[in-house]
């Protein structure tokens, strides 16, 4: 179950922002690269309207080993904290051993509120790859919280130690606080 807001506004200008065909992901501020390694799962927290997605992807930049597998999902918000919570989709694995777009088509419906969309490191042979990344992170969805009055802390978590084959059913506890140093990688999203 997504966060959502006590009471729904949405100004005319957001709604062209929700364009069918239209791809959807953090403001980017700058980008850099960096790999993903084994058993590391990352995510960050976004903002959707009542929506369906029909797209998730990533950018690979250097391809990893031939085999190399990245896992791509979506989890609902935590209900007590700035921190992704049960799994929402687990929508399978894109190859990332070849560089571009990577995507898979999926047809997910959101309700309004915060969802947190993960890549999983899953199969890594001989190599990791090398993603685009957000290099600054100026994140709208990040909640405030008594310990996230700068806007850093909870834009994006890194858990390590992740078994392949599938997203765990909740979020690992734990996880490392990316805060706005950047280093998540980019994980977009396509509206139906």
């Amino acid at each position: 179950m997504p966060l959502t807001k006590a009471k729904t506004f949405t100004p005319a200008l957001a709604l062209n922002k929700y364009q069918a065909g239209q791809y959807y992901t953090l403001p980017i501020i700058s980008t850099t690269t960096g790999n993903a390694n084994s058993g590391f799962l990352v995510c960050f927290p976004l903002y959707f309207p009542t929506i369906t997605i029909d797209r998730i992807g990533c950018i690979v930049t250097v391809a990893a080993g031939a085999g190399s597998l990245g896992r791509l999902g979506i989890y609902n918000s935590s209900l007590t904290e700035c921190y992704p919570g049960a799994l929402l989709l687990d929508a399978g694995t894109v190859s990332v051993a070849s560089t571009g777009n990577r995507e898979i088509t999926i047809s997910q419906t959101l309700s309004e509120g915060i969802y947190w969309l993960a890549y999983l490191a899953d199969t890594v042979v001989t190599s990791a790859p090398t993603m685009r990344q957000h290099g600054q992170l100026v994140n709208p969805s990040a909640p405030i919280t008594s310990s996230n009055t700068n806007f850093q802390t909870g834009q994006g978590f890194r858990a390590g130690g992740v078994s392949s084959g599938s997203l765990p059913a909740t979020f690992p506890a734990g996880a490392s606080d990316l805060g706005g140093s950047g280093g998540i990688h980019i994980i977009y999203t396509r509206i139906a």
